[in-house]
């Protein structure tokens, strides 16, 4: 059963399609812009994904700049890169040191060397989230949450 309420319809579902009078059970018009409001729905939000970051080189001085107050959490990162932990714990030096040599090493194995790959990391370890902060302020974006 249908109903009208100004310009808008009221629609009831039942076993049979209804339509008011003069108007059509199927409206192409109403049907593409459902589609398209599905297709927005899902597509996310396009602030909080904003897709790949391609602008600033990804390079040991911004990193170094960026991770220095996480130095002491340098076995996560490595861990978060891939890296053997045992390599890591077997590092040398101070955990700046440590550190250093973490990046390093992934930069040489050349997977995934991208700003993506350590905002996810920090996504993924709460304990890194000023480091997050300062990924994005360096990429010039802001953190919404």
């Amino acid at each position: 059963m249908a109903s009208l309420h100004g310009n808008c319809y009221q629609v009831e579902c039942t076993t049979g399609a209804t339509a008011s009078p003069g108007g059509s059970s199927f409206n192409p018009k109403y049907y593409s812009l459902a589609c398209l409001r599905m297709l927005l729905f899902l597509s996310g939000d396009v602030e909080l994904n904003p897709g790949p970051i391609t602008g600033k080189k990804l390079d040991m001085d911004a990193l170094t700049d960026i991770f220095r107050e996480s130095v002491h959490h340098y076995k996560i990162i490595g861990d978060g890169l891939k890296l053997p932990i045992a390599d890591v714990i077997s590092m040398q030096g101070t955990p700046q040191d440590k550190l250093r040599e973490i990046f390093q090493r992934w930069f040489e194995a050349d997977k995934d060397v991208n700003w993506d790959t350590l905002i996810k990391l920090c996504d993924k370890k709460p304990e890194l989230g000023k480091a997050k902060n300062k990924i994005l302020a360096y990429l010039g974006k802001f953190n919404l949450w």
